[in-house]
């Protein structure tokens, strides 16, 4: 598996006082780090930007996670289905967590 390149999550979005559409990193070290606010992608004006991190690099990769959330999302709920599939009988406690987390991802992206 390729080395993860984008700002580690959890990830969050927020919406201010003006209608400015931010994602910004609620992880722990970013939190440390930046403990106001970490910018990971701001909509301005139609345009996605992130901080300077000397490279951009980062900032892309989370361009590309991001482009890439409809598609992971469809995945998900995909392979939720073939999970719940599965009779009750016949889950384990790897597949009954993996519904579970199925299910908090997908509410989390479609509440």
């Amino acid at each position: 598996m390729p080395e993860i390149k984008h700002t580690p999550g959890p990830w969050v979005v927020e919406v201010d006082t003006w209608g400015t559409t931010s994602v910004k990193s609620a992880n722990e070290e970013d939190l440390q780090e930046w403990p106001i606010e970490y910018f990971l992608a701001e909509k301005i004006g139609g345009h996605i930007y992130g901080e300077d991190f000397g490279d951009f690099s980062e900032v892309q990769a989370n361009a590309k996670l991001i482009a890439a959330a409809p598609d992971l999302l469809a995945a998900l709920k995909q392979a939720h289905m073939a999970l719940i599939g599965y009779l009750p009988q016949h889950r384990n406690e790897i597949t009954s967590a993996a519904i579970r987390s199925a299910v908090t991802a997908i509410d989390k992206a479609t509440e």
